[in-house]
């Protein structure tokens, strides 16, 4: 016989921790931890930008912020190629409208990303895009190529949704001349 508040049988002298032994096994709402189950479509929330799609929006607009910072500042000229499904959707996902934006130093939940074209325009930023298809590249590829004043700044960026992005510098002349760029 086992004495509920002691480690042994009976005839043992009892420990002087009654819980020695004993496995509690509550659930969280035992313990008050209740909390009510979450919804993938009304509690979780993604990256905050502006369009249809973060990889086809919010990561080439990083990318293109990203030429933007190492440029220190707005481009006068940029040209950009777009690959494989930026290639083939972009448009009516609107990333060209995003690369413009990143360009002209917008984040992605600047209220201005729409309208960046008229904005480019009016800054006097001229972007010229190509789409190539290539299957040795990632299917979210883009490489820019940007000049302000003398500067010159090639980056290849990869945009893996969810708006987390991938940015190297590259030698993109052999790419933007693919694209039809020059």
């Amino acid at each position: 016989m086992v004495d509920a508040m002691s480690s042994g049988p009976a005839s043992e002298p009892a420990s002087p921790c009654p819980c020695r032994g004993t496995v509690i096994a509550l659930s969280p709402a035992e313990r008050g931890w209740y909390a009510p189950p979450l919804s993938i479509l009304r509690d979780v929330q993604g990256p905050d930008f502006h369009g249809p799609s973060s990889s086809h929006t919010a990561g080439p607009q990083q990318i293109a912020l990203a030429v933007y910072r190492s440029l220190g500042g707005q481009p006068d000229r940029a040209a950009v190629a777009l690959y494989n499904s930026l290639a083939s959707t972009g448009d009516g996902h609107r990333t060209p409208v995003a690369v413009i934006a990143g360009l002209l130093g917008l984040r992605t939940t600047d209220p201005r990303t729409p309208m960046a074209p008229s904005l480019a325009e009016a800054a006097g930023l001229r972007v010229d895009f190509g789409r190539v298809q290539r299957p040795d590249h990632h299917a979210n590829t883009l490489v820019i190529t940007a000049s302000r004043g003398d500067r010159v700044v090639r980056l290849r960026g990869v945009s893996l949704g969810g708006g987390l992005v991938e940015v190297e510098p590259c030698d993109a002349v052999e790419e933007v001349h693919h694209a039809g760029l020059h």
